[in-house]
């Protein structure tokens, strides 16, 4: 190939880079889905489960009402806790919901004590809190829900005053809260399971009114949300707890239905789910509070059956890099849930290669024979996702005429664009020199 041909074919390929755009939503998910682990049985210990959470390296955090009992990453079956907080020295009376932070202080809400109950990283046994907050000063009437935002502050939900208080890091004692979300205008009502997300958006699932409604990072008084995810299409049905993953999508815990509905990242008003766990086959059965690890792993708390049922995380695109490039190009595809991938599509024809680095990064090569933009699917044989207008195949220049030298045109075709680019050898020029015109 002449230098102005490979010229012309890096241009045109640079402009279809700058031209592709691609997006990445998730494929819809089987619902009736079987857990791919189920603790329960008589060593656990389970009575009354009320708020579930895990730490960074997947120790599982569970808040029963009267104990709080912690089980080692990976724990199965009828399993054991590792260590079990209970005791009159603890003040434990009536626990709700339960928090970890980055430090392994544990966070709960107690509806008796009116308050937030702090554990010690370590503690065990019958121990004392190091911190309590309650008091009339704090507000508080009937504790439900805990979150913690980055910065250590700490959320709770107030049931019977229809309130979400906002406490510092470190608070202890009958102190104010810093924000009051409260009032006519936030659409709060009978809030319970509550989670910040990265950007410090607040998420709070209202049981009363079926809907989850949404806060910015600063909301403070009465508060219009910035958006409720309500109405007859949600399927919501007495949602008690939510959660967000690390691709922002929302779920929600309903107890009297027994699912978990899954809505799509900046979902707002009355939107149906794109993806439920439901069925005979989940093992869920009323759903009480719901959890994710940092691998977006699910496990939920069932309080009928006095289990906590855990789920894969399913497969889902974020990034495809590059986004346009030709047959054999090294293509880098980003997610989550990539353990199990055995294939890797383009436009309907599998990668040439598929290496897959880890959980999160999978490097294919893309094939011969799509054309123009294409969908990626990434499917482990029982999941997939898609990512929408994913890749572009940069045209390629095929010379299709003889040596100019001899009959003064070369004409060369780009391919998938139906555009013919001539280029002629002029007299009077630098031997060899070539001038491309391109005609559409």
């Amino acid at each position: 190939m002449s230098n102005l041909a490979k010229i012309a074919r890096m241009g045109i390929i640079a402009v279809a880079s700058a031209l592709a755009l691609a997006s990445v939503p998730l494929a819809a998910h089987a619902a009736d889905t079987p857990p791919d682990r189920i603790i329960a049985g008589g060593n656990t210990g389970f009575s009354d489960i009320r708020g579930l959470a895990l730490d960074p390296g997947g120790t599982i955090y569970e808040s029963d009402r009267s104990s709080i009992r912690i089980f080692a990453p990976g724990a199965d079956g009828d399993a054991t806790p590792m260590r079990v907080i209970a005791g009159p020295a603890t003040t434990i009376s009536a626990l709700e919901q339960i928090a970890v932070d980055s430090t392994g202080l544990i966070y709960v809400t107690d509806t008796n004590v009116g308050g937030v109950l702090v554990f010690a990283a370590t503690a065990m046994g019958d121990v004392a809190p190091i911190r309590t907050i309650a008091g009339a000063a704090t507000g508080l009437i009937s504790v439900s829900g805990i979150a913690l935002d980055s910065a250590g502050n700490i959320y709770v939900s107030d049931v019977y005053s229809k309130s979400i208080k906002v406490f510092a890091a470190g608070a202890s004692g009958d102190v104010a809260p810093i924000r009051t979300i409260a009032g006519a205008t936030t659409g709060l009502d009978s809030p319970w399971g509550l989670e910040v997300d990265s950007d410090g958006e607040l998420y709070v699932v209202n049981y009363n009114s079926l809907a989850v409604t949404v806060y910015g990072p600063a909301a403070n008084g009465d508060a219009a949300p910035i958006r409720t995810i309500s109405g007859a299409s949600t399927d919501m049905d007495l949602p008690y707890d939510v959660a967000i993953d690390s691709i922002g999508d929302l779920l929600v815990a309903n107890y009297n239905s027994s699912t978990i509905n899954v809505y799509a990242a900046g979902a707002d008003g009355d939107v149906a789910p794109y993806r439920n766990i439901q069925g005979g086959s989940t093992q869920v059965n009323g759903p009480f509070p719901i959890a994710l690890d940092v691998a977006d792993n699910l496990y939920v708390g069932n309080w009928d059956n006095k289990s906590i049922t855990v789920y894969a995380s399913p497969i889902a695109i974020t990034g495809v890099t590059p986004s346009s490039g030709t047959a054999g190009a090294e293509v880098t595809i980003t997610g989550r849930g990539f353990t199990g991938a055995t294939t890797v599509t383009f436009g309907g024809v599998a990668a040439s290669s598929v290496t897959v680095l880890n959980s999160t990064t999978i490097v294919a090569r893309a094939p011969e024979g799509p054309s123009g933009t294409v969908d990626v699917v990434v499917s482990d044989g029982g999941d997939a996702a898609t990512a929408t207008a994913a890749f572009t195949y940069a045209p390629v220049l095929a010379e299709t005429g003889t040596d100019a030298a001899s009959v003064g045109l070369l004409a060369l075709t780009l391919i998938g664009f139906g555009l013919v680019l001539f280029v002629t050898k002029r007299r009077g020029r630098t031997p060899g020199e070539r001038q491309a015109t391109l005609i559409r």
